[in-house]
């Protein structure tokens, strides 16, 4: 037995076997959409200037350079990449488009397709049906869960984002318990939710009971409120 002090200097065999990755299909070209950081489903609402994320990623054979790969469309007008900020990603064979409309209260419709001749993936593209509006309101107010024992979130969709939203929490009787008091950069278009631990604002654990709650929107001169119930039981 000899005793080795380096052994760097050693040289080793030793058989390997690569096996062929099949959960990822190298031939499939992908595309989703983002509006101003969000994915959204048919009908939400989104603000009348958003800025609207494509993120492809594609295959070992999709042609790069070639800008009529993909097909772009709003409300049955194409939208051609040179209306947009384009990024490259040639290590992670990704391809990001940005682009940022101005548009109009009303519903939208926004397509995506494969040029048939290069994406043959049948799953391929991207249909979107969606509102803008520049109204001051508020839809699908809720809070669940409700009846509540120690939580609860309060929900809502906002057509817009008002200068400020308040949502003010009384008991039957009238007594104001808590408040929440919101400014535009802590909301956005459509879902919004704010979370409510049943404290008071002394910090005091609310009791057992009915209780009512507004929701208030304030822009510029125009105000708007909604009165919804809650319970609270444990």
């Amino acid at each position: 037995k000899i005793t080795e002090f380096f052994k760097d200097n050693n040289y080793y065999e030793i058989p390997f076997y690569v096996k062929k990755d099949t959960t990822v299909n190298v031939n499939t070209t992908e595309i989703n959409v983002k509006f101003d950081g969000f994915e959204i489903m048919d009908g939400d609402f989104v603000s009348n200037q958003p800025t609207i994320l494509f993120e492809l990623n594609y295959s070992n054979n999709f042609p790069v350079g070639d800008t009529t790969a993909v097909v772009f469309a709003l409300d049955n007008k194409r939208v051609y990449t040179s209306k947009m900020n384009v990024d490259y990603d040639t290590i992670n064979k990704t391809i990001s488009y940005i682009y940022e409309p101005k548009m109009e209260d009303g519903q939208h419709y926004l397509k995506v397709t494969g040029k048939p001749d290069i994406i043959t993936d049948n799953s391929f593209g991207i249909d979107k049906l969606f509102t803008v509006s520049n109204k001051l309101k508020a839809v699908d107010i809720y809070n669940f869960p409700n009846p509540v024992s120690d939580e609860t979130d309060f929900t809502f969709r906002l057509a817009k984002v008002p200068e400020s939203l308040d949502i003010k929490i009384y008991t039957i009787a009238g007594r104001l318990i808590k408040i929440f008091e919101l400014q535009s950069y802590e909301l956005k278009t459509d879902i919004n939710k704010v979370h409510w631990n049943l404290r008071d604002e002394d910090g005091d654990k609310i009791a057992n009971g009915v209780y009512l709650y507004k929701v208030i929107l304030r822009d510029q001169d125009k105000v708007e409120h909604y009165t919804q119930k809650l319970a609270i039981v444990r």
